[in-house]
């Protein structure tokens, strides 16, 4: 899932959300990896989970203020990078500790 800087076209097995102009297209980003278990339970299909416009158009949403918005996304925006910083400082210290062990067992 992402979200689209430029207009582009998807295929027929694809839903794609078009946020209105006085919504905040993060804020729904956030939304919809918040409730994935509620459109992968929605989702059929044999080869790999689609989910129709009509399942979609039945979820129930509470839509805060744009203002609501912004703020509920400089928040998990916030975390994500604090989340970002720390896993670059795990991986720098997986690597620092392999390099270790392979010059302490040669």
């Amino acid at each position: 899932m992402g979200i689209a800087t430029i207009e582009c076209v998807t295929n027929q097995g694809f839903q794609s959300l078009v946020v209105s102009t006085n919504q905040s297209n993060e804020f729904w980003y956030y939304w919809v990896v918040k409730n994935r278990k509620e459109f992968l339970r929605r989702a059929n299909g044999s080869t790999f989970p689609e989910i129709s416009g009509s399942e979609v158009r039945k979820l129930k949403v509470w839509v805060p203020t744009i203002h609501e918005q912004k703020k509920i996304v400089g928040f998990l925006s916030s975390v994500d990078d604090l989340i970002s910083f720390h896993q670059e400082k795990i991986t720098r210290a997986e690597e620092w500790k392999k390099g270790l062990m392979q010059r302490m067992f040669v």
